[in-house]
């Protein structure tokens, strides 16, 4: 879902014109761009990024400068690439790089439009998104609450969440009987950016992969985190990234997690989906639900929400709990959204449908959020949950977790399995956190990479606590 921010930048009176010329000069693929860089220091694209503060992709390091430029004065009309600021030229440059002027050409008109909007004009959509590709992982300029504050501001206006045990209420991160506690982790979408989908599958794995290896919340964010960003700019096709720019097609949270997971069982059942549908429907008693759900929860982690509609007084995130009827809530064209079910509690009475959910959501400045039941089901919202015997990608862990399968079994799954080289064929130097790095090495920490792709794991600043952290994609 793409949030607006009606106090963002004022829109350009004059945008720059771009025109999407369609010589056979100009025409060229990003192939056409790497050439082999020589001895003499030769600026390339990644440097520019780097300068710019912003976060290069993958193998922009290979490009030099001076052919972005040669093609981006090719379609500036009046201008030229000198006459715009740094973070234009990022954008501008990010976009012929990733091959998506050939993807806009044939739009003609719209397409110059369309490209305007997502290089100079902060108050669209096309912007806002292009940024979630190019932004540097980390607080949002400007953020004072952690993601520990925020918790606790929940459970002082929801104190049921805290105390769980001996009644009908269950919450993931009121589990006691682990090895760890379970940990919130927080992370919000910029403004404007339609990552609510990265963000809570994301976070689904996360959670499963602390519930099913013990592993507490520091380490899980360095072993299992995924920095969000940087995967879409460095793993995202070509195709993928003018879906999500141009079309405002993000994408949904199942495909994410059917992508970042693998199964521990046998061969023949190894490409089925790892997550899985979960039916809810008013026809099944709350107590049903709620026993269904948290079971669930407690087992392999929260559910994740699909196809949920942002009326607009959802947009106020000063109101933690809603419910009723969305039928009545509504207003136009309301944008889809997703987000995770971390609880559940029965209703007295058997009002909002019978049970009341908490909710971990994307909306920056309200991370948690109790929905009923009711207004979930007037929405015809879709469930999706992961399946036991899941592991994350490429994790020494990958079989140590399902006891049925056998040592032989685990070598010939281990052999024949995906690991951590085969997803990072497009790694390079990555630049969040503001370090640089290469080829063999992570760009946030400098240390070898250990043959994993450059968005697994988010390695915080030293001695800065994930907790007090929030962190905005």
């Amino acid at each position: 879902m793409a949030i607006n921010n009606a106090s963002g930048s004022p829109p350009l009176s004059q945008p720059p014109s771009l025109v999407l010329i369609r010589s056979h000069s100009t025409a060229t693929s990003t192939a056409n761009l790497f050439t082999p860089i020589q001895a003499s220091p030769v600026m390339t694209l990644d440097d520019f990024f780097r300068e710019a503060g912003l976060s290069p992709p993958a193998k922009s390091d290979k490009v030099p400068l001076s052919h972005i430029i040669t093609k981006a004065n090719a379609i500036l009309e009046g201008r030229t690439w000198d006459s715009l600021s740094n973070c234009e030229k990022t954008r501008l440059g990010f976009l012929i790089f990733k091959n998506q002027i050939e993807r806009l050409r044939p739009m003609e008109k719209s397409g110059e439009e369309a490209l305007a909007k997502a290089v100079f004009q902060p108050e669209t959509i096309e912007y806002k998104t292009l940024m979630s590709f190019i932004r540097k992982v980390g607080n949002e300029p400007g953020n004072v609450e952690d993601g520990e504050t925020l918790r606790r501001k929940f459970l002082h206006q929801h104190p049921e969440w805290r105390d769980v045990v001996g009644k009908p209420c269950f919450s993931l991160f009121a589990i006691t009987d682990r090895q760890h506690w379970i940990e919130p982790f927080v992370r919000f979408q910029a403004i404007g950016s339609v990552v609510c989908w990265c963000s809570c599958a994301s976070n689904a794995i996360l959670y499963y992969m602390m519930l099913t290896t013990g592993t507490a919340r520091t380490e899980a964010i360095g072993q299992y985190g995924i920095n969000i960003n940087r995967f879409m700019r460095n793993s995202f096709t070509e195709d993928e990234i003018f879906k999500t720019i141009f079309c405002n097609d993000g994408g949904y949270p199942d495909d994410l997690i059917d992508r970042l997971l693998r199964s521990t069982v046998l061969q023949c059942e190894r490409k089925k989906d790892l997550s899985m549908p979960v039916y809810l429907s008013p026809k099944m008693s709350p107590d049903t639900i709620f026993h269904y759900v948290s079971v669930h929860i407690m087992e392999r982690g929260p559910l994740v929400v699909c196809n949920f509609r942002v009326f607009p007084a959802y947009l106020d995130t000063s109101t933690t709990e809603f419910d009723g009827d969305w039928n009545v809530l509504k207003g136009i064209n309301d944008p889809h959204h997703a987000f995770l079910i971390t609880g559940a509690r029965k209703t007295d009475d058997g009002s909002k449908g019978g049970v009341v959910f908490e909710v971990q959501d994307s909306l920056p400045g309200r991370p948690f959020v109790n929905i009923g039941f009711d207004l979930l089901a007037s929405m015809n919202v879709q469930y999706k949950g992961i399946v036991d015997g899941a592991v994350f990608y490429g994790t020494s862990a990958e079989n140590s977790l399902d006891p049925t399968v056998t040592s032989a079994e685990s070598q010939e799954f281990a052999a024949a399995a995906p690991t951590f080289s085969d997803l990072s064929s497009n790694a390079s130097s990555s630049g969040d956190l503001g370090q640089s790095g290469n080829g063999a090495t992570d760009g946030d920490t400098g240390s070898p990479r250990r043959n994993k792709p450059d968005w697994v794991g988010i390695q915080f600043p030293e001695g800065v606590d994930p907790a007090k952290m929030v962190l905005y994609s």
